[in-house]
């Protein structure tokens, strides 16, 4: 049986898009910052003892004990399969990058474009499958 998703794709979908990022701007997941902490409503006991780490990209419950990566992140708080959280992830990936890359053409006066909102993630979801 074929592999749908390589070792590299899942390791950079894990650990290159930032954690913080997805679950403040994307997910929209309630956060804040307490004690210089980052700091979010963890989708399994609605408590706020949680914290991120930016140099694992991994988020952290401290009430549940439960680590998050950005694909369980996504499993847990969308409700999704592991299969449609990686898809999630790579269409987010790739608007993220298409931001960063209109974001640097600003100078040159190019219109910004948004990183895709879930419901266009969600909208382009369906149609591939």
């Amino acid at each position: 049986m074929k592999r749908r998703f390589s070792d590299k794709e899942l390791f950079a979908l894990r650990n290159y898009v930032p954690i913080n990022h997805l679950i403040e701007h994307n997910l929209q997941i309630p956060c804040k910052i307490s004690e210089g902490y980052f700091r979010f409503l963890c989708p399994q006991c609605n408590e706020f003892r949680t914290a991120t780490n930016l140099k694992t990209n991994l988020a952290r419950c401290f009430k549940c004990s439960i680590n998050f990566n950005t694909i369980e992140i996504i499993m847990v708080y969308l409700n999704k399969s592991f299969v449609e959280s990686v898809k999630y992830l790579k269409i987010y990936q790739q608007s993220v990058n298409r931001f960063a890359n209109d974001n640097a053409l600003a100078k040159t006066n190019v219109q910004l474009t948004e990183p895709l909102s879930i419901q266009a993630i969600f909208k382009k979801l369906s149609k591939d499958i």
